[in-house]
């Protein structure tokens, strides 16, 4: 059998299709339970065009083994050809069930998956004009020019300085910003259109019509900025607002304890399950494993720095000039603040959570009076590549000891 196989695939190199065709045929009257037989007529009759004959040989070699890479690779690629788009990722998914390691087939999955972005952003274009309904004369009056708008995201943890940060960029005449509003527009029409942030680029791209600038700050997933860059290319930019990690890991307490905890919606057995032996047994209950996914989304900021620049919220609350330059970043150099439109701009306390208003009080003194227990499990935490982006950024972290 392997040696009709080997024939097959040897004249299949060659050009040979019939010879090819006949070579697997004849390993088939024999076993017809052999997958890599299936396989490759599969792709034998996708190199000729008939589409049908040769998913129907794929099906049959997944059948017979569902965890076989070349099948699942091949069928998964005539799918895409096809624009199958959902099922050729649904493969994809199937195979890295069993197979989570396999980087090549997240790449390709990752692939697949931009292909769908854009049609989806296709689709919506075709459909644009019942989104967002713009009359003649009110075209006519925002802008003479068939130039779109540059598109940016904001990424923070943050909500109370990007929603100041929102305000901010809205006070340019050329810039239409909004704050996270397909989280609003998900919850009043249950609507789950929003979600998907190609689209909701899309959406803004249109909204922001007559305008240079157009995006959103604390809405967009950092995950999918990636995504975004390469359906969008150089037209969208992103940046990453950090704050120092002690105010950060109070703020987020603080607003947790209004919150609930419980409606975070974590799963505390998984996050007690991955702390390293250090700290198994010494983090148990909910405050302190909900500390744990705190320190998480401090050391994000390690994959951040690779999503667009860092900004500090405390530079940007109180130097326009740092804020000129987010903005000259976004717009790519084409746009800045002039001084009257930043009047009264830090006139008001952005951060409302009272934990952290007391700016009289050090940062290390905020350190200090944290329970030994938090106190411990930061230094055990905080990963070396976040502590070192923190302090090249100016935070003083000095008086933590890490114990890496």
């Amino acid at each position: 059998m392997i040696k009709e196989i080997t024939l097959g695939e040897e004249l299949f190199a060659k050009g040979d299709m019939e010879g090819a065709r006949n070579a697997f045929d004849t390993v088939l009257k024999t076993n017809p339970g052999c997958a890599d037989a299936h396989n490759n007529l599969g792709v034998l009759y996708w190199q000729i065009g008939e589409i049908q004959t040769a998913m129907d040989h794929f099906t049959e070699a997944l059948e017979i083994n569902p965890d076989n890479r070349d099948v699942v690779v091949n069928c998964a690629a005539v799918l895409t050809s096809q624009g199958d788009i959902e099922n050729a990722a649904a493969l994809y998914k199937m195979y890295l069930k069993s197979h989570p390691g396999d980087m090549e087939i997240h790449r390709l999955l990752s692939d697949v998956k931009s292909r769908n972005n854009q049609q989806d952003v296709d689709n919506l274009n075709a459909r644009s004009n019942d989104l967002i309904s713009v009359s003649n004369n009110q075209r006519e009056g925002i802008s003479k020019s068939t130039e779109l708008p540059r598109l940016f995201a904001v990424i923070s943890w943050g909500h109370a300085a990007t929603f100041w940060l929102s305000k901010m960029l809205n006070a340019h005449q050329e810039v239409f910003c909004v704050h996270d509003i397909k989280h609003q527009w998900s919850q009043v029409t249950n609507s789950e259109k929003l979600n998907d942030d190609i689209l909701y680029m899309k959406v803004l791209e249109k909204a922001g019509l007559g305008c240079r600038l157009s995006g959103d700050c604390h809405g967009v997933n950092r995950e999918r900025i990636d995504d975004i860059k390469e359906v969008y290319g150089e037209r969208f930019r992103s940046v990453v607002i950090v704050r120092h990690p002690i105010p950060r890991i109070l703020s987020y307490l603080s607003h947790a304890e209004k919150k609930g905890i419980d409606n975070y919606n974590l799963d505390f057995e998984h996050i007690e399950n991955s702390l390293d032996d250090r700290l198994k047994g010494r983090l148990n209950t909910k405050k302190q494993l909900f500390f744990v996914h705190v320190m998480d989304c401090v050391n994000i900021i390690k994959y951040e720095a690779d999503l667009g620049p860092l900004f500090t919220m405390e530079r940007l609350t109180k130097d326009t000039g740092e804020l000129n330059n987010l903005l000259r970043y976004l717009s790519n150099g084409e746009l800045e603040f002039k001084p009257a439109m930043l009047e009264g701009a830090f006139s008001k306390q952005i951060n409302p959570h009272q934990k952290c208003s007391d700016h009289h009080i050090s940062v290390k003194e905020i350190y200090e009076s944290l329970p030994e227990w938090q106190k411990k499990a930061f230094s055990y935490l905080l990963n070396p590549t976040s502590n070192q982006l923190y302090q090249d950024l100016g935070y003083d972290l000095s008086f933590i000891q890490t114990n890496k």
